[in-house]
């Protein structure tokens, strides 16, 4: 199955890495501003009247103009004014695994009460190994307003914003992962259109966002951050990469000539999943490389890969066979291979099988000796797989519990995004020494 740059347009992307010596320090004003779209002027922008200050925004928080007048975007000003850290309960019984915790909706405000509407979340990794997670506080019944943070899974908040004016500017902060260092971005949608808007960033050591940016298309767009700046993946079939604390374009990674959907970021490479609507493959590119077919069977029809992931010391992907013309597969496995930056050096092995049709261009999450992969699409659950033999663990979804995307892989846990009876979307975690017998090989 392929999946567009448009069809993410409701999400958002910040991802972490290397953050292990995180503290906090003041809002930089003298951080760089972003340029629309690379040019170096912004242009004009008429006079508004700003809204007066909600009573819920907390006390150390100012307004964030630096995005666009009259926004409605807050920002705190020292670590002291931060949220709170991100708390943890016991997960429904419909999750039917043990040792399994969700994201508490603990937070409130003077003048509102928490909602769990669309906990977005996303996990990076930081040198240690230890979870970072994107995750964002929605507030009342109907969405009034949101804050995004990026926090430690068990340990301080870094960085934070507020929306307010949410049918204005709405702050999205979770899309497929991916692994950058020392930096964390969100995507702001401008109005009710998916298209345009821009995002804002920063570094964890910073309470506030240090660099912002306003995409200069109407076409829809996702942001990637990581080691070689950011990535923009527009709806248009152009990827560019641009400049971190400018937004100016730095490159085209593709063009409409180089079909691919769903890229990421891992440290300076950026991957991709398909080739073309009739055949799938992971592509590649590097500074030094360029674009490359990484893993391919000679453009074989009935032959495919698809849903790379690594941690840099493994990659997994899936061996699709029997491609019919839909797209359907009748048969899906799990290969492995160290590392390798030249897919000459690849050394594929079979892991085990999968259910046929549950790839959606989403990377398999890769960490320390295992794999897991969980369908968006509702389609089957949560695999977790052991590199060393293929040994695995299947969590099927329910009507009352769907694992929507593996995230991340510490050597202790899987976090993973779900949907819940509500409709609430957020993150659970889940410990690797309780998933109970398994299942070995096939």
């Amino acid at each position: 199955m392929k999946r567009s740059a448009s069809s993410y347009a409701l999400y958002a992307l910040a991802m972490l890495a290397d953050c292990s010596a995180c503290t906090n320090a003041p809002v930089d004003a003298g951080a760089p501003d972003a340029a629309l779209d690379g040019d170096a002027t912004a242009p004009d922008v008429a006079p508004c009247t700003p809204a007066p200050r909600p009573t819920y925004v907390p006390a150390g928080w100012i307004s964030y103009d630096d995005y666009a007048p009259c926004s409605g975007l807050y920002v705190p000003t020292t670590p002291a004014a931060l949220p709170s850290p991100i708390a943890w309960q016991p997960c429904e019984p419909a999750a039917n695994v043990t040792s399994c915790r969700r994201i508490a909706p603990d937070w409130t405000s003077p003048s509102d009460v928490p909602s769990e509407l669309y906990m977005g979340a996303d996990v990076a990794l930081d040198k240690n190994g230890n979870a970072v997670i994107l995750t964002s506080r929605d507030y009342g019944a109907v969405l009034d307003h949101r804050i995004e943070l990026l926090a430690d899974a068990d340990g301080p908040v870094h960085s934070a914003i507020m929306a307010t004016q949410v049918a204005e500017h709405l702050l999205v902060g979770f899309l497929p992962p991916a692994f950058t260092v020392s930096r964390w971005l969100v995507r702001v949608f401008d109005g009710t259109s998916a298209g345009g808007g821009g995002y804002v960033g920063g570094t964890p050591d910073v309470v506030a966002p240090t660099v912002h940016s306003k995409f200069g298309s109407v076409a829809t767009h996702y942001a990637v951050a990581g080691a070689l700046g950011v990535v923009d993946i527009a709806s248009n079939s152009v990827v560019s990469l641009l400049d971190f604390n400018t937004g100016a374009k730095i490159l085209d990674i593709k063009t409409p000539s180089l079909p691919m959907t769903f890229e990421w970021m891992f440290r300076d490479e950026v991957y991709w999943q398909g080739n073309s609507n009739l055949v799938d493959d992971v592509g590649r590119w590097t500074p030094d490389a360029g674009a490359i077919d990484f893993i391919n069977y000679g453009f074989d029809p009935n032959h495919g890969a698809a849903d790379l992931g690594t941690d840099g010391t493994d990659m997994v992907w899936f061996d699709e066979t029997g491609i019919d013309d839909a797209g359907a597969h009748a048969a899906m496995a799990y290969f492995t291979s160290p590392y390798a930056a030249d897919p000459a050096k690849l050394v594929p092995r079979r892991l085990r099988s999968e259910i046929p049709n549950t790839n959606v261009g989403t990377p398999i999450a890769v960490g320390c000796g295992y794999a897991a992969f969980a369908a968006p699409a509702f389609v089957s659950g949560l695999r977790i797989v052991r590199l060393s033999d293929g040994w695995s663990w299947f969590l099927p979804n329910n009507p009352s519990w769907y694992w929507t995307q593996a995230l991340a892989l510490t050597c202790s846990e899987v976090f993973v995004r779900i949907y819940i009876a509500g409709p609430i979307t957020t993150m659970a975690r889940v410990a690797l020494s309780q998933l109970g017998p398994g299942t070995p090989p096939d």
